[in-house]
């Protein structure tokens, strides 16, 4: 199972796609907001490894830089490889 982001993934644009309130939210590695979670950033932000070593991205040298994403919180014994600052991004 993969959510890539965006407007109307995760709780998206103004909690529109509030997918914290389906049964999706049980499966997923993360916990989501209450309401919007859109980090708009047109100033571009750049994710960090937490685990250069980790296999969905053992190889990767350079990321692209982003434009903004959905702010969640990884869940309880879950493993966050990129971050986006303090935030959790894989």
């Amino acid at each position: 199972l993969l959510m890539i982001g965006g407007y109307l993934s995760f709780m998206g644009i103004e909690a529109k796609a509030n997918y914290k309130n389906t049964l999706l939210a049980q499966v997923l590695p993360v916990e989501m907001l209450e309401g919007d979670d859109r980090v708009e950033a047109p100033e571009g932000v750049f994710a960090t490894p937490v685990n250069a070593e980790h296999a969905t991205i053992k190889g990767f040298s350079e990321w692209p830089m982003f434009l903004g994403y959905n702010k969640v919180f990884a869940k309880h014994n879950t493993e966050t490889v990129l971050n986006i600052g303090e935030d959790p991004l894989l």
